[in-house]
């Protein structure tokens, strides 16, 4: 136990990971308020969990302030006005009266107020109500984020700040928990955006007037804060492995590491791109097993700067690196700051040792990568007019006779894929015209090779055409992508597959932004393709399917179908034209769309399906944030997971590694550039 006047910062033993940010077991994401100093990290905290992006504020001096309706919108952000000294209503502690004399200004803790215990069988619960999570950052590293706000001119406040200042501001902050956890309320303090939230504990918090020592106070507070952001050791790995027995960092400029978790070796290599190396901004790392990747499907992480990976915690990591029973609970923690890659051993009896990986193992990874993209050398060019249509008169008759579709009541291939068990399926969702993402797809890990060894499947969740950003207007990269996908469905005609999405359509209703995309796209493609070309499109475009199913997943572009039919009819819905609709253009029901798909209809559709209550549903069509490629559980549907593949610096892939279907996100590179490199050198 710790000395009777200070106070500890205790890491919660068990935590849940929440849009990669580590959270308490317990509380419901809609119970939480994020509280702290200005500069602290909540807005980004709240941008990356997407929560409310509002911010409230609670005069903790008035009574009823737990009554406030706009607590009524949770997670949010809130800024507390607290009891000081000679000043009658709260104050916070960036206003100019706070900001010309923090010296002076002693908080009175005891002028809180905080809601009483419940006493009847129908009151509200009020002190279990809410969970308050503190962000009080170490002064030190706060006033560099403060001061590089403070250059965007967006802050006037932050111009004077100091050191001293941000200490003063902390401190408040620190006592006003301790109060309202003294009084009953759920607190708890988080040292930085992804550090580990900690409990507050020491004799002081439950027996002394927390204003008595503001000096003592402060010394714990620096002292807990210390403690919370887990001072680790700096390593210098060596060629041989090195045992590692408590918290350590690694400069990123170590270059690749061997791990040896549990006996069982990985490697951890920076995922750099293919066509350089240059170090000019963070890289993500990529955490895989060297028995499998590249070459065999499965089998790695990805690990982005700022974001926490959990080893031995999340199923789905241990199933994406396949070596789960090696990996004791809670496992291992590894992150990325600055220029450093931490590592955290939450368990005492996990063994882990670290070694330096030859670089020449990366150069390996990356050569067979270029030589996988040789094979798609004018991936970047446009077909002449009529090669292209002949590639699609070709695509259209394998489509026309497509496997793994029952027929419809036409004879024709139905609206539903099923999917034999034995084939990995790998999806893809939205792209857009991306079409160096879907390249980085093929040749990330061993897909390629599973297609011409007809153990994998490549499903496209529709929308593959139409810019989604930049120039909207822009049609030539449609047509680009056309070309690709047709010569993929006739390379590997049993193992790439379509939907159709809301933009495979000549449509005047296709419009984004204002612009009639599906109109523009016609005109487009008739003037310099012909009207041949255009109605060859239209009869693919009308070809597809509509809805994928397998023993691991169902999927579709955008939603369920609604209503109770038959199996028959879902084989027929290309012929429904208002069932189409739905799982062409719906969307999950949340408050801007009252209309939307709720947990009951996917619920039902999965019975129509004929598949598990926890199978999983992916969907695209929604783009939730332009920052990430996947979100789990959209409009708090259990297993109903939007895929989003289009995006400039991130996007979303689903595979399924051994039982469990892994959704991952890949980091854009411009690889279109380096096939038309290798496509000139080809004609020299």
């Amino acid at each position: 136990m710790a000395p009777r006047d200070h106070i500890q910062l205790v890491e919660f033993p068990n935590l849940v990971d929440i849009c990669g940010i580590p959270f308490p077991r317990g509380p419901n994401f809609r119970q939480y308020l994020f509280t702290g100093p200005p500069g602290s990290g909540k807005s980004s905290l709240l941008a990356k969990i997407r929560g409310w992006p509002l911010e409230g504020y609670i005069d903790l001096t008035r009574s009823g302030w737990w009554r406030d309706r706009s607590l009524s919108y949770r997670p949010r952000e809130v800024h507390l006005g607290l009891p000081f000294a000679g000043i009658k209503e709260g104050l916070t502690v960036f206003e100019a009266e706070w900001m010309e004399n923090p010296d002076r200004m002693i908080l009175e803790p005891d002028r809180i107020v905080t809601p009483k215990k419940k006493r009847g069988f129908f009151s509200v619960d009020w002190q279990h109500k809410f969970v308050f999570e503190f962000l009080i950052p170490p002064a030190e590293k706060a006033i560099e984020w403060r001061r590089e706000r403070m250059k965007t001119n967006l802050v006037p406040v932050e111009e004077n700040i100091t050191l001293e200042i941000i200490e003063q501001q902390n401190r408040a902050y620190f006592e006003a928990a301790i109060a309202m956890q003294r009084r009953g309320l759920a607190v708890y303090i988080r040292p930085g955006l992804y550090d580990l939230p900690h409990r507050i504990e020491g004799e002081n918090v439950g027996r002394c007037r927390v204003g008595q020592s503001s000096e003592t106070l402060l010394s714990s507070l620096s002292q807990a804060i210390t403690l919370a952001t887990r001072k680790a050791s700096r390593l210098e790995p060596k060629t041989k492995f090195t045992p590692v027995t408590g918290s350590i960092r690694i400069s990123t400029d170590t270059g690749p590491l061997r791990l040896l978790i549990s006996k069982t070796e990985f490697h951890l290599i920076p995922d750099l791109p293919l066509k350089g190396t240059s170090r000019s901004k963070p890289h993500d790392w990529l955490l895989y097993d060297p028995v499998i990747y590249p070459e065999k499907l499965g089998a790695f992480c990805r690990l982005k700067p700022g974001v926490h990976l959990a080893v031995g915690d999340n199923p789905w990591v241990a199933a994406t690196l396949g070596r789960s029973a090696t990996f004791a609970k809670p496992g291992l923690r590894i992150e990325i700051r600055n220029s450093d890659l931490y590592f955290y051993p939450r368990d005492k009896t996990l063994a882990l040792e670290i070694a330096c990986l030859p670089q020449s193992v990366t150069k390996k990874i990356r050569k067979m990568q270029r030589g996988w993209l040789e094979g798609f050398a004018q991936a970047g060019e446009l077909l002449p007019k009529t090669e292209a249509l002949h590639l699609l008169k070709q695509t259209n008759r394998i489509i026309a006779d497509e496997v793994y579709r029952p027929r419809d009541h036409k004879a024709q291939p139905g609206a539903l894929i099923n999917f034999p068990p034995h084939l990995t399926p790998v999806i893809v969702g939205d792209l857009h015209t991306q079409l160096d993402n879907l390249l980085l797809v093929l040749i990330q890990n061993g897909l390629l090779l599973a297609l011409r060894e007809d153990k994998a499947v490549l499903l496209l969740l529709g929308d593959f055409i139409h810019p989604d950003s930049d120039d909207i207007e822009e049609m030539a990269s449609s047509c680009l992508m056309i070309d690709f996908i047709c010569k993929l469905k006739v390379r590997f005609p049993q193992n790439v597959f379509f939907l159709r999405g809301n933009h495979e359509s000549f449509s005047p209703d296709v419009a984004k932004g204002g612009v009639p995309q599906g109109q523009l796209f016609e005109h487009a493609v008739r003037k310099h393709r012909g009207d041949k070309y255009a109605e060859e499109l239209s009869r693919f475009f009308d070809g597809l399917a509509l809805m994928a199913r397998s023993e691991d997943f169902i999927a579709c572009h955008a939603g369920p179908v609604c209503k109770i039919v038959s199996e028959e009819t879902l084989i027929n819905l290309k012929h429904h034209p208002v069932l189409a609709a739905e799982v062409m253009n719906g969307r999950a029901l949340k408050p801007g769309n009252p209309f939307g798909y709720s947990r009951s209809d996917v619920r039902r559709f999965r019975r129509l399906m004929d598949v598990g209550v926890d199978t999983p549903f992916f969907v695209g069509h929604t783009r939730i944030t332009l920052e990430d490629g996947v979100w789990f559980n959209t409009g708090k549907i259990p297993s109903n997971h939007v895929i989003y593949s289009s995006g400039k610096k991130r996007f979303g892939m689903v595979m399924r590694i051994k039982d469990t279907m892994v959704a991952m996100e890949l980091t854009h590179e411009p690889l279109i550039g380096l096939t038309r490199i290798r496509s000139a050198k080809k004609r020299k």
